[in-house]
């Protein structure tokens, strides 16, 4: 009997992995997609795109060859789509980072080795700042 012709039985802790990994490489192919025409020289985090015109075709083909296995396989598994609710990813990366800023505070900042006076004064507000700017996103709303 052909593979496509099984009809596959998994218990749900195999679905959410299989899943998982296939909506994690989805995801990573989306955002290789997304980079491949990128070129972004603003911002913190900067995009050098170094792919020649042939090399982002090539890419592009690749990735585009690869969802459409994993999304051949996720619909012969019968896996539902992860829903990614762009408020709930937001409060969760935003929750994340305030996390880590608040690590990053002069007082916490001692674990890598002593923080000057000056150094504290210096970093104290604008990180302050960055925590009142992300707590007024992630502040539940009442309308």
């Amino acid at each position: 009997m052909p593979a496509s012709a099984l009809t596959p039985t998994l218990n749900s802790a195999q679905q959410n992995r299989i899943g998982a990994v296939l909506w994690s490489l989805d995801r990573d192919c989306a955002e290789i997609e997304r980079l491949i025409d990128a070129d972004s020289d603003a911002g913190l985090v900067q995009i050098r795109n170094d792919l020649t015109a042939q090399e982002r075709e090539a890419l592009r083909a690749q990735v585009r060859a690869i969802r459409q296995q994993v999304q051949a396989l996720a619909a012969a598994l019968q896996l539902p789509p992860h829903v990614l609710d762009v408020r709930r990813h937001a409060i969760a990366a935003l929750t994340i980072d305030w996390s880590a800023i608040v690590d990053t505070l002069p007082p916490k900042l001692r674990r890598y080795g002593e923080v000057d006076a000056d150094t504290a004064a210096f970093l104290q507000p604008p990180l302050e700042a960055l925590l009142a700017a992300l707590e007024a996103v992630l502040q539940p709303r009442t309308d």
